[in-house]
């Protein structure tokens, strides 16, 4: 009967294995077949809009219109794609959308990914399913082809979306049925639920662990399975992934369904062995009865084998079957038992004794645990006066590095402060010493004012001395990361002490060896400043003799960007004791540090020279012999640069040598006022000063200036909130985009920045002499002529000939689309430091330009896309001024001759 069932179980077994790898087998083959469609639809519709995309007039993104319309003729497109276009540029803002929808060109969607990976790979992309911001908010996935210029680079982005909801190829996935209750869904590879019969459940994250069967697909898995869906029921269910690996077709059939035949084979299969089994059990409980009797009664025997006594035990059947073997071993293991029963009642009667002794061992062991718990809470009680003590120490700790953290501020404050007040008079000093040095003066009184300026800017350094050490101090000392030729760095640091070593009859030279590389990336001031120092000390401890600057490349330490100069500073003057040695650069520290020492200084030079070397990634050392001379060396690294040179193609002209200029100079001090404008008037320039904010936007708001000359600190209304009323559109003030030059005695670290932030154009420090602020304002109003060099005729010929209508509608269409919201953004772009935006910005406002031969526009645009690819972004925001008084000026002549 056994083998009956078996044969008959294997029997179906086979049938049901059969069965289910037919289902199986077809529901992918269908499943595959369904997938090939998809992919070969969405690879129609993306080479469609590549075509399309081909076919795009090279000036589709200088004109909205041209654009509109080419959008609004693809019909086939429109088809395939849900009847819905786009056309963006690099920036992601729509250009066009066809269907045109009132109010969103421009709408910001450059935070979508198929925009970023358009714009990133410059491929066709496909993107996953997202929620549309149409007011219909359906699900839909964008296809993207890229439009690219006769240079290959990206000008725009054409796009086409397919909604998973309309009566598309994709929409109609939810409304396929396997067998008769089954159904389709598609996710993402990132588990994402594309489509599926439940509306509520798209866009609904699988999470792991929920479907094992889901989770092998997701990890590569094609084929069929069995699994549990979300609602408990069986599912026969098939996976296949699209051959661009971002999604996952599956199937799903009700297990019920799906095996329904095999249910019906089974239950005739039941009742066929039903009744077989009923027959053969009849036949086979007689033979079994007849054939165990001996075994019943040996099985009772057993049974009261507990109440019977020793003798009694063994059992008596006489018989030589199988049933006698069986008795003749019970009666040899009853024979065995008595055997073990005896040895067992031994064991007891030791185990007894073993534990009497473990008793009298635990005793023992507690006594010994109580004695060392006093002693461990003895030791606790130790240990949290400790604590408490340590917390005390670390309270009072506390309180002294928040005292010396305000002591630090007040410090920082102070010498804040403490510059201020010093370089405001300074300002005055060493302005009214040059105006009475420029004035008629007897010798003496020459010599005199001569002294007063030379005594004013020793106390300039020791002040600029000071506030460097106290950076430092304070790690608030940054460098800067900038493009520069080291002969001009040279140059400058040697030049300033050539009168000097002329008056003391010694040599100074410069030897660079030739595997020195010339351009390079840093901080060039602060390298000067390094240098002027050992330089300025050996030319001061030098009698006679020579001073020479070395520089090598130090071997060793170059890698494939970054190389490493050793600069050495060798002299033959007094030299330096051996024991001073040790502690020459410590600050506050010389050589000779007595009250009848020869020469002058601070101490300071040194220390800071060593700081700055550390954060140029180097270090610095001596050798010195007295009375033979000192050889100063220091190490710095730098990156290679680039050819500063190259790096701009226009200069600004002398500020001195333009026609003469409004100024506006704001100052409460009126020395200072005296100074400047005794110096800008002898340049022929026309000053107005006010000696408040208040008066300031007075002038401003009657009066028309090309530059304001701006104090900060100001009683009543200060110079930030000044900027920030000419800033403002709706403030009186006729020019909302003069220029603004900060001049403050404010020199700490930040300083300039908060200045550029609020709105002002540049900086300079107090004091100042003039050239350096020619200099400043040359940069920000760079000479150039008034009149008909606004267009470049010659180029509107080349590119339009003489059809003057054409050029007419060019103009009108310039400033049509041109906007001054434009400027507004490059002025975002380089407020925020984003150097790529304001370099497209910058590219895109010079091809508009160069449409209608705005030939000083179109440069201004270039030197600021210029700028902004070498990320120097100081530079862009001066160049800015520029770039937006040649857009007034082309906006104001167009509406002219409009």
């Amino acid at each position: 009967m056994v083998v009956l069932l078996l044969s008959a179980s294997i029997a179906f077994s086979n049938y049901t294995k059969s069965v289910k790898e037919t289902i199986a087998r077809q529901q992918f083959v269908m499943l595959s077949a369904l997938a090939d469609e998809i992919d070969m639809k969405l690879l129609t519709a993306r080479q469609q809009l590549i075509a399309v995309a081909k076919t795009a007039p090279p000036d589709i993104m200088d004109n909205p219109a041209k654009a509109q319309a080419f959008l609004d003729s693809q019909v086939s497109l429109h088809i395939t794609l849900d009847n819905h276009l786009f056309l963006f540029p690099p920036s992601g803002r729509i250009f066009v959308e066809s269907p045109y929808a009132p109010g969103r060109r421009g709408f910001d969607l450059s935070y979508r990914n198929y925009i970023k990976k358009t714009v990133e790979t410059k491929q066709p992309y496909t993107s996953d399913p997202y929620i549309s911001t149409q007011r219909h908010k359906h699900p839909v996935i964008m296809l993207t082809a890229p439009l690219f210029d006769r240079r290959g680079k990206l000008k725009g982005i054409l796009s086409g979306s397919i909604d998973l909801m309309r009566d598309n190829f994709l929409g109609q996935i939810e409304n396929i049925k396997v067998g008769s209750t089954g159904y389709l869904w598609l996710t993402t590879s990132d588990r994402v639920l594309i489509m599926h019969s439940d509306k509520k459940r798209i866009f609904t994250q699988l999470p792991p662990g929920k479907n094992l069967i889901y989770d092998k697909a997701v990890a590569g898995f094609e084929g069929t399975d069995e699994t549990t869906e979300a609602y408990g029921r069986r599912m026969v269910t098939s996976f296949k992934r699209l051959k661009d690996g971002k999604w996952i077709l599956a199937a799903n059939y009700p297990a019920d369904e799906a095996y329904s035949a095999i249910h019906r084979t089974k239950k005739y299969f039941v009742t066929i062995t039903i009744a077989v089994i009923g027959a053969l059990f009849f036949i086979v409980s007689f033979l079994v009865k007849y054939l165990t009797q001996p075994l019943t009664h040996l099985t009772r025997h057993i049974e009261s084998l507990p109440q019977k006594k020793e003798g009694d035990r063994l059992i008596s059947i006489e018989t030589e079957d199988e049933i006698g073997v069986l008795s003749s071993a019970f009666n040899k293991m009853v024979a065995e038992i008595d055997k073990m029963i005896g040895d067992l009642t031994l064991e007891k009667e030791a185990l007894e004794r073993a534990y009497k002794k473990i008793d009298a061992w635990n005793i023992e062991l507690e006594d010994t645990v109580a004695a060392r718990t006093k002693t461990l809470r003895q030791t606790n009680e130790q240990l949290k006066e400790e604590i408490a003590e340590r917390m005390r120490v670390e309270g009072q700790l506390k309180e002294s590095r928040e005292e010396a953290d305000a002591a630090s501020r007040a410090k920082s404050e102070f010498l804040a402060n403490m510059s201020h007040e010093i370089r405001t008079p300074m300002n005055a000093i060493i302005g009214m010493s040059e105006l009475l040095m420029d004035s008629p003066l007897g010798p003496e009184q020459q010599e005199y004012a001569e002294a007063v300026k030379q005594s004013a800017d020793s106390l300039l350094g020791l002040i600029n001395s000071v506030l460097d050490f106290s950076k430092i101090e304070a790690g608030k000392l940054e460098l800067e990361e900038i493009d520069f030729d080291l002969n001009r760095v040279i140059f400058f640091a040697v030049n300033i002490f050539s009168a000097q070593v002329i008056q003391k009859g010694i040599v100074l030279k410069v030897d660079m060896a030739e595997e020195v590389p010339i351009f390079l990336r840093g901080d060039p001031v602060r390298l000067r400043q390094i240098l002027i120092n050992l330089i300025g000390n050996a030319v001061k401890f030098t009698r006679n003799g020579l001073v020479t600057l070395e520089v090598r490349r130090h071997h060793g330490e170059d890698h494939q960007h970054v190389t490493t100069l050793l600069f050495s500073v060798r002299d033959t003057g007094i030299g330096i004791p051996g024991d001073k040695m040790e502690r020459i650069f410590e600050s506050f520290t010389q050589a000779d540090g007595s009250t009848t020492r020869r020469y002058g200084g601070t101490g300071l030079g040194l220390n800071i020279a060593m700081n700055l070397v550390k954060l140029m990634g180097g270090a610095i050392w001596v050798e010195s012999e007295v009375g033979k001379g000192s050889i100063f060396h220091f190490t710095a690294r730098f990156s290679r640069g680039v050819p500063v040179e190259a790096s701009i193609s226009w200069s600004p002209v002398s500020f001195s040598t333009t026609s003469p200029l409004r100024i506006l100079h704001v100052e409460d001090n009126i020395v200072i006022r005296n100074y400047v404008s005794g110096m800008l008037g002898k340049s022929a320039h026309k000053v107005k000063s006010a000696c408040n904010g208040k008066e300031a936007i007075e002038l401003l708001s009657r009066e028309e200036f090309d530059v304001v000359l701006m104090d900060i600190q100001m009683p009543d209304m200060d110079g930030f909130e000044v900027v920030r009323t000419i800033r403002d559109r709706l403030s009186p003030v006729k020019n909302h985009a003069i220029p603004v030059i900060a001049a403050t005695a404010h020199a700490m670290k930040g300083d300039r920045e908060r200045c550029i932030e609020s709105g002002m154009n540049d900086y300079i420090a107090k004091p100042f002499n003039m050239t350096e602020l020619f200099k400043k304002i040359g940069f920000l109003l760079p000479a150039t002529p008034k009149g008909k060099d606004v267009i470049d005729q010659a180029s509107l010929d080349r590119l339009y000939g003489l059809n003057v209508d054409v050029i007419r509608k060019i103009c009108s269409d310039f400033l049509v689309n041109v906007t001054p919201d434009r400027l507004d953004d490059i002025r975002e772009a380089v407020a925020a430091r984003d150097a790529d935006a304001a370099g497209r910005l910058a590219h895109s406002l010079k091809g508009a330009a160069g449409t209608i031969g705005a030939k000083p526009l179109q440069d201004a645009a270039l030197q600021m896309e210029l700028a902004a690819k070498r990320g120097d972004m100081e530079q862009a925001n001066i160049l800015f001024n520029r770039l937006q008084n040649e857009f007034n000026r082309l906006v104001i002549f167009l509406q002219k001759h409009e």
